[in-house]
């Protein structure tokens, strides 16, 4: 198959082979392997990807494959390739080479099936070659378990698969029951499993599994060896989603059964329950059954169950899960109840299953008991909180829960079970992670909810029970807080042997022996809280956490606020997190009665999860989060002062004096310290920070996130949480260096013109998708922030225009460098965020040094501290770049983003010291760090304390040899535990002093006191030397702490670097031609105008060249020569609304500092934007669509000013035509001439176009069409869209076209078509007793300003011009609208006009035909054509 063509670059667009890559190119050969247990890579991520037409090409090929009767050449090659392949060496075998020359190659190859051999997982994996690429000589494999694959087959070990003969083998075994997936063990043939599981010979109960006692664990622990890797490399190849099932695995267990423990395969994936109601977004079931046969036959290779990651599981209630218990988990009720116990209701049974036999392999929910029934405080009605408090108290919490000791004592409850009730109870709104030995055991509902979320199977038993190994542990408690629910991570740290010590202490003491091993809370994970990097490697956008709070308006604020315009009624505060960078923001504001400013918050902020006092936050602010975000989690705490709830300002403040987040005699960070000397002025933000920081405390991340330092105000940030004001120029203040910085958008604005989601929730389209070519994580979060906040200071944006335009001239080659060596780097912010807050010891409580883990955490830690080195040593590399090519650029703001001492840290000395102090690619590949000398004082001193034993030890030898006589050989071997014991040949005399040990034939063997001292102090010096290397990494990372500032400024650059490489691409490669914007300063006391004037503007969503092209257009508000507002028609579908969004993004872009789709661009800063644009309510909010409308309206008429940019479309058309044309006036009437602002105003109401004709701050402009005339009678008109703006009104909406184009039938068409004629006829027709002109010209106004639909609009403007025309043809014609000719033309039109109203089928046609040919008479009397 030809590879595809290349597209031609488009007029305007420069080739990015020219330039620099404008998106991160797919990992190549050798690329660093994915996360154990992130998901495999999809077809969108191949190094090729395939066109519909190549794949179904493949098909065909695949099906023309002959499988009987004479077969072709192609299949005679595979089978003497297959036989070549069967066995023998090639010595034995001369047909070998032949054969292999006979196999299928090149495209000779598309279409056939193939078995490939991976060596790391030693099993063979069958497939469908798709297609061939002649560059690279590589062809595409799709296997049989949905992955796809580049393979280069003439490096690999394959053999040819003929699809026929495997279908048939297949058959014989077709009726057999699918054996779910085994846990198999880290040594061959022996089964693997966690306590919890019972094996064939070991049927024991639940009970009696869970009773955990020491000296099962320690069996358990001397047992199964590790689980292994979660997933293998392919040698020379990229990295794969997670290890594949073998084309034919038996797995097994003792006395040659299949073992009977249904958890997860040793690489991370895990078995599926048949009938598994857990379903994916598209609704399939996750990793199910095996992919069907093809045409050509089936293969015998077995479809690989899903791995960790393989689906993003999405929130409950989005087809991310099917089960009521994980919905109720996500909605932050009690797990066994239905009801919203935050809101204090009684909670309703959602657990009310079928009781019946005992689960187990193959099981489903209703093979198991009912809940309730078994555990009796579980019940509706007897549910309590561990306080006891029943659902219908005020302070009932719902996150606990009251477990009677009695019950556990009736029930001879076992010292395992009643440590898991322990955790439950404490953490009843969570999925319990709880270790056993090398697995997390999920118990109980907690089985329930894995069973649908991560698709596991039930383990054997009475009782539901699922679990996992530890190497899946980053994959599946990701999607499980990525579904929507809280999960809390209870890790072992005991081992048994540690167990038994303790123990025998117990005894020592005469205390009580202890049957369990010691556990701990580590985590507690949710959307927001993942900070794990494997649980991040697939969301480079930030989750944040938002701590909302709401306080009456103190008067001297509500007095402060009058100026605003619309009346606040509450005081909110904002704290949002995000975890894994340790950001915070900080932000207070006035808002009103529709939460304005909070709207506009959650929209650019878009948290995760929503933390909020009880009762506390009134119903306004609860229906904005719930119709503004998508399926938040939402947590609320009791207001008070203590741990786990709601902590108000002044227990805030103290709190960061008290909670040891900051080094005693540290500063705070500024904002915290402006937040503690502002007292009351700032008590709604403090008010949130208490709630955020007792919430984070709740999920141990507090001090993790107060360690990074990043402390930063919300306004200055996204720009917006600033209050009622909105934008700073609300006096009407200058753009120039004073004034306010950035530009304001609201909500509305956001939304409406989709700067970064559209409305279903992507980003397709999207002001977005078109800037972003960003190659960092930290770049792209960067370029969201900067389109949140525009610029609005002439030189700030200016410098950004600069350093674009230079990034595409002068500094080209060193940005194509700079972003080559991006690309390599991890997510800085992130790591970054994890190393300070491990070297200041508030890391996660999960790799702290007790907690019993059997992965290698230690070289994880190596390999994550390793990469940011080298991350910071690529930033570096890629300021020098710059600096190298400094002289061919003039932008300052490049140069103090790579010089040092400037933006960019002087940081290569520092950086220099932590990478000389080992070697790291040693230290990678081992997982321990040997440190060079001078480094740590303590490892040096063991290091020379272990050369000075050796030393010792060497003369002692000699002082041996020497005792011994000359000519006996004396040496040093190893016996036992003892590491050195001489040696002599039998017969020799040794001193007396010697001790003899056990020797062997020939020899005999001594040691004496001196020497076991020796050996002794050989041995301290080497535990001091492990000592020693065990805190080194961790004394690194203190150090590392200790430079935080530099590092995070390198980050800094680094983002703004990539964010403005992003911009150059698209100015760069972006189709079409794109202009600098010539910013024009304004300033009130000049007496101008501030100006917009386009020539050639694009809509932004087709620079990316892939959402269709738009009509360019010219454009021009305010200024010396234009009028500063535009009321614009045209007709339904025109590009009205294109048009509006078009002036307001190009504004936008050129705020951020970016090109724009345009030949020329001239614009004075906005200092806000206001957008009403579409028609949709709030059901969520209880908003009707005309409510929402005017809100959005209404923020615009309050706080908009003369340098402010507005967008009005179709305003009023929610309510009657009277009413809706009436506000529609008087807001235009008000933007227009009492504000001043510049704007655009569309609307179907024409009689307001008509009545602003002469204005002199307005100006009339149309969408223009072509329309061509009915080709039948009773026909309708056809219109063709132009998408020009041209000057003057357009006559008419043509909305019976879009009724047409709608496919509405023909009857409703030609019916409305003759309603409209019929009153565009008693409009034009008028009063017969009025002058001509004015008459017609009154009629028309009167009747289409109060008609009862848009057509009538239209209508009424038709019958004014009609009546102008009519008095302009009297004299010449000789017919007024009194004579006789027009009297009779106005009785045959009105009976005409009652025949369509009242016809039928036929007659009713033939009447609308009757009225259309008088229409066209009306017109022709009138000179109308």
């Amino acid at each position: 198959m030809a590879p595809k063509k290349k597209s031609e670059p488009l007029s305007g667009q420069r080739s990015i082979a020219t330039f620099f890559a404008s998106k991160p190119k797919p990992a190549q050969d050798g690329a660093a392997a994915s996360t154990p247990c992130s998901a495999a890579p999809s077809p969108a991520k191949l190094l090729k990807p395939a066109a519909a037409g190549d794949v179904a090409a493949a098909k065909e090929s695949a099906a023309a494959v002959p499988t009987a009767a004479a077969p072709s050449p192609a299949a005679a090659a595979i089978a003497a390739a297959a036989a070549a392949q069967s066995g023998g060496s090639k010595a034995a075998r001369p047909w070998v080479a032949a054969a292999a020359a006979l196999a299928p190659t090149g495209e000779a190859a598309v279409g056939l099936s193939v078995k490939v051999f991976w060596k790391d997982d030693e099993a063979w994996y069958a497939g469908d070659i798709q297609e061939f690429d002649p560059a690279s000589g590589k062809h595409r494999i799709l296997y049989d378990d949905g992955d796809e694959e580049w393979v280069r087959l003439a490096a690999e070990q394959h053999q040819w698969v003929d699809r026929g003969k495997e279908a048939a083998a297949r058959t014989k075994a077709a009726g057999r029951k699918r054996r779910a997936a085994v846990v198999e063990s880290g040594s061959e043939g022996e089964a693997s499993g966690s306590e919890y599981a019972a094996s064939e010979e070991e049927e024991e109960s639940e009970d009696e599994s869970l009773a955990e006692s020491g000296e099962d664990e320690a069996e358990e622990e001397d047992g199964p060896s590790d689980a292994g890797p979660a997933k293998k490399r392919r040698g020379g190849g990229g990295s794969r989603g997670g290890g594949r099932k073998p084309a034919a695995s038996s797995g097994t267990g003792k006395k040659g059964k299949a073992a009977a423990t249904p958890v997860a395969l040793p690489n991370g994936s895990v078995g599926l329950t048949p009938g598994s109601r857990a379903t994916l977004a598209g609704g399939a079931l996750p990793g199910s059954a095996p992919t069907a046969a093809r045409a050509g036959g089936g293969s015998s290779t077995a479809a690989r169950p899903p791995r960790p990651g393989a689906f993003s599981a999405k929130t409950p209630g989005t087809a991310g899960t099917a089960g009521s218990l994980a919905r109720s988990y996500a909605m932050a009720g009690t797990p066994l109840t239905g009801g919203a116990a935050a809101g204090g209701e009684t909670p309703g049974s959602a657990l009310r299953e079928a009781g019946g036999g005992g689960g187990g392999e193959g099981a489903d929910r209703s093979s198991f008991r009912d809940l309730t029934s078994a555990f009796p405080f579980l019940h509706p009605d007897c549910i309590r909180d561990a306080e006891q408090r029943r659902p219908d108290h005020p302070d009932y919490d719902p996150r606990t829960l009251y477990v009677p000791p009695d019950w556990l004592k009736k029930n001879k409850v076992s010292p395992g079970q009643q440590q898991w009730w322990e955790f439950k109870s404490r953490h009843f709104d969570s999925v319990l992670l709880f270790k056993m030995g090398k697995f997390y055991e999920l118990f109980e509902m907690d089985a329930h909810i894995a069973v649908e979320v991560l698709g596991l199977s039930y383990m054997k038993g009475e009782k539901p029970h699922a679990g996992f190994p530890e190497a899946a542990y980053h994959g599946m408690a990701e999607r499980l807080a990525r579904a929507g629910l809280k999960v809390v991570v209870v890790e072992q740290t005991e081992t048994p042997d540690m167990l038994k010590a303790r123990n025998e202490e117990r005894a020592a003491k005469g205390l009580k022996k202890e049957s369990v091993v010691r556990r701990e809370k580590v985590a507690v994970l949710t959307q927001a809280t993942l900070t794990d990097q494997e649980m991040l490697a697939g969301q480079p956008e930030a989750a944040y956490l938002m701590a909302l709070a709401e306080l009456p308006v103190p008067e001297e604020l509500m007095a402060a606020s009058e100026h605003s315009g619309a009346p606040p009624c509450v005081w909110v505060g904002a704290c949002a997190v995000d975890a894994a960078t340790g950001q915070m923001l900080l932000g207070q504001w006035l808002d009103d009665e529709m939460r304005s400013q909070l709207r506009a918050v959650l929209t650019a902020v878009q948290p995760a999860e929503l933390v909020l006092p009880r009762g506390e936050v009134s119903v306004e602010t609860r229906k904005v989060a719930h119709g503004i975000l998508r399926a938040p989690r939402i947590e609320e705490l009791p207001l008070g002062s203590e741990e786990g709830e709601f902590w108000d300002a002044h227990t805030a403040v103290a709190q960061l004096e008290v909670g040891g987040y900051f080094p005693e005699g540290a500063p705070l960070p500024p904002a915290l310290a402006a937040l503690r000397e502002a007292g009351a002025s700032q008590a709604a933000a403090a008010h949130a920070l208490g709630g955020c920081l007792s919430h984070l405390r709740n999920m141990l991340l507090d001090k993790q996130v107060m360690a990074a330092g990043r402390v930063e105000q919300l306004a200055e940030t996204f720009g917006i949480g600033a209050g009622l004001a909105g934008g700073g120029a609300a006096s009407g203040g200058s753009c120039g260096s004073a004034g306010p910085q950035y530009m304001a958008l609201d909500g509305a604005a956001l939304e409406n013109l989709e700067v970064l989601e559209n409305s279903e929730g992507g980003t397709q389209g999207t002001l977005l998708a078109a800037l972003n070519n960003c190659v960092t994580p930290a770049g792209r979060r960067r370029l969201r922030q900067w389109l949140c906040r525009p610029l609005y200071r002439i030189p700030d944006i200016a410098a950004r225009q600069d350093a674009v335009a230079d990034l595409m001239g002068g500094a080209e080659e060193a940005a194509a460098a700079a972003r080559g060596l991006f690309k390599g780097v991890a997510d800085l912010e992130r790591a970054l965020a994890r190393i300070n807050a491990a070297g200041a010891g508030a890391g996660s409580a999960r790799d702290a040094p007790h907690v019993v883990l059997y992965e290698d955490v230690a070289k994880k830690r190596v390999q994550s501290y390793a990469a940011a080195l080298q991350g910071l040593q690529q930033i570096q590399e890629a300021a020098a770049g710059f600096r190298a090519v400094a002289s061919k650029f003039n932008s300052s703001l490049l140069h103090r983003l790579t010089t040092p001492g400037e933006l960019f840290p002087d940081m290569a000395r520092a950086l220099q010291e932590m990478q000389s102090a080992t070697n790291w690619e040693e230290a990678k590949a081992s997982g321990r760090i040997d440190p060079a000398p001078g480094v740590d004082d303590a490892y040096d001193e063991a290091v020379e304390a272990i050369q000075q034993a050796e030393r010792d030890l060497q003369a002692y030898l000699q002082e041996a040899k020497r005792a011994v006589g000359g000519g006996v050989k004396v040496s040093y071997i190893s016996q036992q535990n003892n590491s050195h014991v001489l040696e002599v040949p039998e017969g020799a005399r040794v001193p007396a002093s010697w001790e003899p040990c056990a020797g062997k034939k020939g020899f005999k063997r001594y040691t004496s006191s001196e020497l076991r001292e020796l050996v002794k102090a050989r041995e301290a010096a080497y535990d001091a030397k492990e000592r020693a290397q065990g805190g080194i990494l961790q004394g690194m990372m203190r150090k590392f702490a200790e430079r935080k500032a530099l590092w995070d400024a390198a980050v800094d650059c680094m983002a703004q670097l990539d964010a403005l490489m992003s911009l150059a691409v698209a100015a760069a490669c972006g189709s079409g031609t794109m202009c600098r914007p010539k910013l024009v300063p304004w300033s009130p006391s000049d007496g101008g105008a501030p100006v917009f004037r386009a020539r050639g503007l694009r809509h932004p969503a087709g620079v990316c060249g892939r959402d269709g092209t738009f009509v360019p257009n010219g454009i021009e508000l305010g200024g010396p020569d234009a009028k500063p507002f535009i009321v614009l028609t045209g007709p339904n579908m025109g590009g009205k609304s294109t048009l509006m969004r078009q002036v307001c993004l190009a504004s936008l872009m050129a705020q951020v500092g970016a090109f724009v789709p345009a030949e020329s661009l001239e614009v004075t800063p906005a200092d806000a934007a206001f957008v009403r644009m579409g028609a949709r309510d709030r059901i969520m909010l209880g908003q009707s669509t005309f409510l929402v409308e005017l809100s959005e309206t209404s923020a615009a008429l309050h706080r908009a000013t003369p340098a402010s940019l507005v967008i009005l479309d179709e305003l009023g058309r929610g309510t009657s035509t009277g009413d809706g044309a009436a506000i529609a006036a008087a807001v235009l009437d008000h933007l227009a001439r009492r504000v001043g602002c510049r704007g655009m105003f569309a609307t179907h109401y024409h009689h307001i176009s008509d009545s602003h004709a002469d204005d002199p701050r307005v100006a009339l402009k149309h969408m223009a069409c072509a329309v061509t005339p009915p080709s039948e009678p009773g026909g309708t008109e056809e219109v063709t869209f132009l998408y020009t703006l041209c000057d003057g009104a357009c006559p008419k909406s043509y909305g019976t076209n879009v009724a047409r184009l709608a496919g509405l039938p023909d009857a409703v068409v030609r019916r409305a078509a003759a309603k409209a004629a019929e009153s565009e006829a008693a409009r034009q027709a008028g009063s017969d007793a009025a002058p001509a002109a004015a008459a017609a010209a009154q009629q028309g106004s009167e009747e289409g300003g109060s008609g009862g639909g848009e057509g009538m609009e239209v209508d009424g403007a038709a019958g004014r011009a009609a009546g102008a025309s009519a008095g302009a043809a009297t004299a010449a014609e000789g017919q007024g609208p009194g004579t006789p000719g027009v009297a009779e033309l106005l009785h045959r039109v009105r009976a005409a006009c009652k025949a369509a109203a009242a016809g039928g089928s036929c007659s009713g046609a033939a009447a609308v035909d009757d009225l259309l040919a008088l229409q066209r008479e009306v017109r022709e009397l009138l000179r109308l054509e």
